[in-house]
């Protein structure tokens, strides 16, 4: 009876066996287990690369921070809620090509995301380049498709690197040029009003004439200044940080040359910061003629012009300079502006126009004769020093 038992039991797992055999050679199961077993030995995974990596630790942080946001936090939570991160880029038109398709491609992968907001600052041409050398057979050269051409891909038409770029920003958005007013108000914060050096670090006195002696600092008796006195006396060195000082009728030449250096913030920037690095190159002699009776005459006028045309006209700058120097001792004002006015053929009526507003702004500084060219032709090889273009003359 026990051996009868036994073998009934081995039957029946037998039987089982093959039931479970039969299950398993139908379609619908063997692509269960695959897929399974597939998922629990992440065979696939390692051949996913880094991009699908990232993918997923966003996924996980996208649902874990929306998990988060929905439960009550205490009242003495340490950290508030994450609704959004946004992520700035900017500047991307610095990158090299391959740099820019790489951010671009990262910042589709993240807008797939609710969690993340991207804005990005780039020009739109070295963006659309750069999208053209790195697919040159699926984007044409320019940034304009034609989407309204009844002719065929297969005609030579295909998508542009604007196409592209739509497909991965919602709002585009262009920040319009800086007009002369907020040119102005850039160079006024720039260039505060400021007193002079030597006023805020001289004594203070009193009314009735009584030197101010600071706290802490021992007066001096008159035998110290009986003896200080009987020293010979070292004349006092100019320039070092009251070179650096602009005086008030020099910030107000400076303000009036904001419609004359151009429309961008960098270029703005670098007429100022140029300015001072050329004021504090002066030696002793060109410093004695620079700025006159706070910045009511002196030739700062004429650098000054000539590093807002080196700015503002970049590309023209050398030969306008140029075109100075060929002036002889006799020449006007108004010869040097009709020949910049004929470089207009060969460089562009916008880089022209700049120049010759900087020249009229130094026509209207000075009031009764017409201005002569000598300062202009003085400070013309040390304003072109200051230029990506010009260099030397």
């Amino acid at each position: 009876v026990t051996q009868a038992r036994q073998a009934l039991d081995e039957a029946d797992a037998a039987v089982i066996q093959a039931q479970q055999e039969v299950r398993d050679s139908t379609s619908t199961r063997r692509i269960a287990t695959l897929i399974e077993r597939r998922l629990a030995g992440r065979d696939y995974a390692r051949y996913l690369g880094i991009v699908a990596a990232i993918r997923e630790d966003f996924q996980t942080l996208s649902e874990s921070l929306a998990q988060r946001n929905t439960q009550d936090l205490p009242e003495d939570a340490e950290y508030e809620p994450i609704d959004r991160i946004v992520l700035y880029i900017d500047d991307l038109d610095r990158c090299p090509s391959d740099k820019v398709v790489s951010v671009l491609e990262a910042v589709h992968l993240m807008l797939a995301f609710p969690l993340f907001v991207v804005v990005v600052g780039v020009d739109i041409r070295w963006a659309g380049t750069s999208l053209h050398d790195h697919y040159p057979k699926h984007l044409d050269a320019g940034l304009q498709g034609d989407n309204h051409s009844p002719e065929p891909l297969s005609e030579g038409r295909g998508a542009s690197a604007l196409d592209y770029l739509e497909k991965i920003f919602q709002i585009p958005f262009w920040l319009p040029p800086m007009e002369e007013e907020a040119s102005r108000n850039m160079i006024a914060a720039m260039v505060p009003v400021t007193a002079p050096i030597s006023e805020q670090t001289a004594r203070e006195e009193t009314s009735d004439g009584q030197t101010v002696t600071p706290t802490g600092v021992e007066a001096e008796t008159a035998e110290d200044q009986a003896q200080a006195e009987s020293q010979p006396k070292e004349p006092a060195e100019a320039g070092g940080a009251e070179s650096l000082f602009i005086a008030p009728q020099e910030r107000e030449y400076m303000l009036r040359l904001a419609g004359a250096v151009g429309k961008s913030p960098r270029r703005l920037k670098r007429f100022v910061n140029t300015y001072r690095i050329l004021k504090a190159s002066c030696d002793a002699l060109e410093r004695e003629k620079f700025v006159l009776d706070d910045g009511k005459a002196g030739t700062y006028r004429a650098a000054m012009t000539l590093l807002a045309i080196t700015t503002g006209a970049p590309r023209s700058a050398i030969d306008i300079l140029r075109q100075l120097n060929e002036l002889d001792e006799q020449a006007s004002l108004e010869d040097f502006e009709l020949r910049v006015g004929g470089l207009a053929a060969t460089h562009g009526k916008a880089e022209t126009d700049y120049a010759r507003a900087a020249l009229q702004v130094y026509r209207a500084a000075y009031t009764g004769a017409e201005p002569g060219v000598d300062d202009l032709r003085y400070w013309a090889a040390p304003a072109a020093r200051f230029s990506f273009r010009s260099g030397r003359i």
